[in-house]
């Protein structure tokens, strides 16, 4: 069986009070190379501190912090916090020998006023979902094998967007956003009949997950900016390109960047960071 591990985090375009860009993303791997992957990320904690303390690309995120003083790790939080950059970094580099993919959709809302954005959240969360399920449904047709999505607990506390679509990709010939369905009817085959959610701070998976996306968010951001040079994102998305899913010619947009969206600039934007050749 593979599992898909994914997590949910907002872009910023700019310097905007509430980020216009959603997106949502992870990794697909297979139950051995899984546990060869929780071996290289207990081993490089373990320099630090307990192997079982949870981390994030964000090392500041309080839920982290939290954990660590509950547990009297003061001095080893502010230890792995001075040492975050090499941290994270050194786990995705151990990571390449493993086998797995990475998938990662974003969509950038036509409007900048907050009100919208927040109307628009549930929609787009749907969307980008159904979309990597393609992806994954479209692997699952090859590998012949069934599928888990596990997804870190939705930071607003709402998994039913998540849930609906899930559900309409499972049952129904269309999607959520009535597009044709193109994993239907056999879903059944490919995928658990729910996703499965899970505290991040529990899982090492979902906290590498939490890596990769915060790696493309960052990497992202910084290439919107023109200033992707000097950010860890850019150190961490040269070590992890070789990872995202990608079809002929090494193409990763539509394979293992998405971007289900009719923002045609926000679209050519992508384009220029991910496939500048074409």
């Amino acid at each position: 069986m593979y599992n898909v591990y994914l997590d949910d985090t907002y872009i910023r375009s700019d310097n905007d009070d509430i980020p216009q860009i959603n997106a949502l993303g992870g990794f697909i791997i297979d139950s051995e190379e899984e546990d060869k992957l929780i071996k290289v990320i207990k081993s490089e904690k373990a320099k630090y501190t307990d192997p079982s303390m949870p981390i994030k690309w964000n090392f500041k995120d309080n839920k982290i912090k939290e954990t660590f003083y509950e547990f009297k790790k003061e001095d080893e939080y502010k230890k792995m916090l001075q040492s975050s950059r090499n941290i994270r970094l050194n786990i995705l580099r151990k990571s390449i020998d493993i086998n797995y993919q990475i998938i990662f959709a974003s969509i950038k809302s036509f409007s900048d006023k907050k009100d919208v954005i927040r109307n628009k959240k549930n929609e787009f969360s749907q969307i980008l979902l159904e979309n990597l399920l393609f992806r994954v449904g479209n692997e699952a047709k090859y590998s012949k094998v069934k599928y888990q999505i596990i997804m870190d607990w939705p930071p607003d506390n709402n998994p039913k967007p998540y849930n609906r679509a899930y559900y309409y990709l499972l049952n129904s010939d269309r999607t959520i956003s009535y597009n044709r369905n193109f994993c239907w009817p056999h879903c059944g085959e490919y995928f658990k009949n729910s996703i499965f959610y899970c505290n991040c701070s529990h899982s090492p998976c979902l906290q590498f997950s939490d890596l990769v996306v915060g790696a493309l968010k960052d990497f992202i951001e910084m290439s919107l900016k023109g200033n992707s040079k000097s950010c860890v994102g850019m150190e961490a998305y040269k070590i992890i390109e070789s990872k995202i899913r990608s079809g002929t010619n090494n193409k990763k947009l539509g394979y293992g960047i998405v971007v289900p969206s009719g923002n045609a600039d926000y679209k050519k934007e992508t384009i220029a960071i991910f496939d500048p050749k074409d």
